[in-house]
């Protein structure tokens, strides 16, 4: 049996500001824990039925994939609480010409800063640091931000879905990233 590791490093998100352009906030987001990441591609395109009856035929335009990022933790400490601030994120504030020192915060309230600013506008994904591969994501419509608050120390079952604004046309060879 063998098994192919897509990567190690933690996944890091960049907000932007409403221009699209200028960077806002960049994200590295704690380790996910047993529940983990998920990076799928479905596969983007279009079905058209010619015909009718027994002369019916379908033709499939395949447009590319959409990469969809979906990543999952079990808990998150407030840094606080936190040892070694091993259950957190940090974030990096954008100078207007340098990233700033980063600072230890909440995973959760990370989580929700990313939610809402990949709402306006689209953020840049990287699903692994250690690999060259990113894409510029917002939420699905269907996903809604649900915060488990366990006295306003830990937070638990934390999620996190993107999915790309534009397809892109191969998969990525992951083995010679």
């Amino acid at each position: 049996m063998s098994a192919i590791i897509i990567g190690l490093g933690q996944t890091r998100i960049t907000t932007y500001a409403t221009d699209g352009t200028t960077p806002v906030k960049r994200f590295t987001l704690q380790k996910e824990d047993r529940e983990g990441i998920e990076l799928r591609f479905p596969k983007e395109g279009a079905t058209h039925k010619l015909g009718s009856g027994a002369n019916r035929a379908i033709k499939r335009t395949f447009f590319g994939y959409r990469p969809n990022l979906s990543c999952r933790w079990a808990v998150a400490i407030d840094p606080v609480h936190a040892a070694g601030g091993q259950l957190t994120t940090t974030v990096e504030v954008w100078s207007g010409s340098a990233w700033g020192s980063a600072a230890q915060i909440n995973t959760a309230a990370a989580l929700s800063a990313i939610d809402d600013a990949a709402t306006k506008t689209p953020v840049l994904v990287e699903p692994r640091l250690d690999k060259a591969f990113s894409f510029l994501a917002q939420p699905p419509d269907n996903h809604v931000f649900a915060l488990i608050d366990l006295k306003g120390v830990v937070h638990t079952k934390l999620d996190l879905q993107l999915e790309a604004e534009e397809t892109i046309s191969d998969l990525p060879d992951w083995l010679s990233l």
